[in-house]
């Protein structure tokens, strides 16, 4: 998979999604394999990590890992039963939750942190916009309209001075953003790890945007079929479980899980090393789940506010 795909581009679609899956077919039968959508990138990362370190042979699990590019892909087929876990975020959750389709959350995926993030926004390296207010009327770029990224964007430009309200928002790669600076179609991106690393000195970071939203927060999570998991408890225990003891491994093995990672992205172990890779999450809390469904809603990104409590699966 190349660097188009990262960070939130799971996001993208997830919503459209939501509002065209009428409704979950029935549950197939149980194989002897867990066939989960993620993505081979830092926020899809851990059941790869849980695969390498043998994490889900120890829980009596045998996993298919297929690479998915949206979290749209994802929750159609969740619904359709083509597999039972999907990669997405809790924003799309809740607005299949409002619709009557009967996804869960049963496990954290990765999560953004305002002391180390993954996400920047970018300008041209001699450009006059260094704050808020100077983006008012700009052109800015994030990978996935009405989507994380945007929320973080505009949370941050009304919080600091800005109105987001101006702003004429675009959508494109992360990868290509510091091209589209450097010609000036844009005025500035919204640029993730680990395009952010290969742009190097070609662009300015001058702010995390996504702060706005919490200082800690889910941007990813695994979802199923709640039918799936009633029936599954012990399977879907067991991957919780999994996922969450590869995320104290990848937290305290930071340049390991780096370059474990750098093959499955096709980057430069250089690369790899030199970007800043998520935090992952340890336990599925409400807590982290929460601040990206409510600015979402803020901003009419999904139609209302949904307490996360009621949209994730306790074991």
């Amino acid at each position: 998979m190349s660097t188009r795909t990262t960070r939130s581009a799971f996001m993208v679609g997830s919503i459209a999604a939501s509002a065209t899956v009428i409704a979950a077919r029935p549950v197939r039968a149980q194989s002897d394999v867990l066939r989960i959508l993620t993505a081979p990138v830092g926020v899809g990362a851990l059941p790869f990590f849980a695969r390498e370190k043998g994490y889900f042979d120890e829980v009596g699990l045998t996993v298919d890992l297929t690479p998915v590019t949206s979290g749209a892909a994802a929750l159609a087929a969740v619904a359709g039963g083509s597999v039972e876990i999907g990669l997405t975020n809790a924003g799309s959750v809740a607005t299949a939750v409002l619709r009557k389709l009967p996804f869960t959350i049963i496990a954290d995926g990765a999560l953004f942190d305002a002391k180390r993030p993954d996400t920047l926004l970018c300008v041209a390296p001699n450009s006059p916009i260094a704050k808020a207010a100077d983006l008012n009327g700009k052109i800015v770029a994030v990978n996935g309209l009405k989507q994380a990224v945007q929320a973080g964007a505009q949370s941050w430009m009304d919080q600091n001075g800005g109105d987001s309200k101006t702003v004429r928002f675009v959508e494109m790669p992360f990868s290509t953003m510091a091209a589209a600076i450097e010609s000036k179609r844009i005025d500035a991106g919204n640029i993730a790890e680990p395009a952010f690393t290969v742009a190097g000195n070609r662009v300015k970071a001058i702010a995390s945007p996504e702060g706005a939203i919490a200082p800690v927060f889910s941007v990813i999570a695994f979802a199923c079929d709640r039918a799936w998991v009633e029936k599954n408890k012990t399977r879907a225990k067991g991957f919780k479980s999994a996922v969450e003891r590869a995320a104290k491994w990848a937290n305290d093995n930071n340049r390991e899980a780096k370059a474990m990672l750098a093959g499955y992205m096709h980057i430069s172990p250089e690369v790899a090393q030199a970007m800043t890779l998520s935090l992952y999450p340890t336990s599925l809390e409400v807590s982290h789940l929460q601040p990206l469904i409510d600015t979402m809603a803020r901003y009419a990104f999904i139609p209302q506010r949904v307490d996360a409590n009621t949209i994730i699966t306790h074991f």
